[in-house]
């Protein structure tokens, strides 16, 4: 994700870069009413993950500081987003698990006290 923004400018352009050509797709662009003075990113902990939020700035105006979200619908994100991401593949086969819980549990060893 790359966020654009300029000192007296009043939209925030907003790209997803992928490795392949086009390099740089525009997902999308805000316009504000005033220019802005300054731009910042939100933590990641503070974002609500939940409700599908993925990134979102804060922008200092002339009248104040203004929250500008970025979310993505749940359907959308795991395809669109991580085209990797579209088909889960598990990492065990069914004959490993099978094998594994048959094993003996492992008990740590402890040592002797006196």
């Amino acid at each position: 994700m790359l966020f654009l923004a300029g000192k007296g400018d009043t939209s925030i352009r907003f790209y997803d870069v992928t490795e392949s050509t086009p390099f740089f797709k525009e997902c999308s662009k805000v316009v504000c009413q005033s220019q802005h003075k300054g731009v910042g990113l939100v933590r990641k902990r503070a974002l609500d993950v939940m409700g599908c939020e993925v990134n979102r700035v804060l922008q200092l105006t002339q009248e104040g500081v203004v929250p500008v979200s970025y979310e993505v619908p749940r359907k959308v994100q795991r395809v669109s987003l991580n085209p990797s991401m579209s088909k889960p593949v598990s990492k065990k086969r069914s004959e490993d698990t099978a094998v594994e819980e048959k094993k003996e549990p492992r008990v740590p060893e402890t040592p002797n006290q006196k």
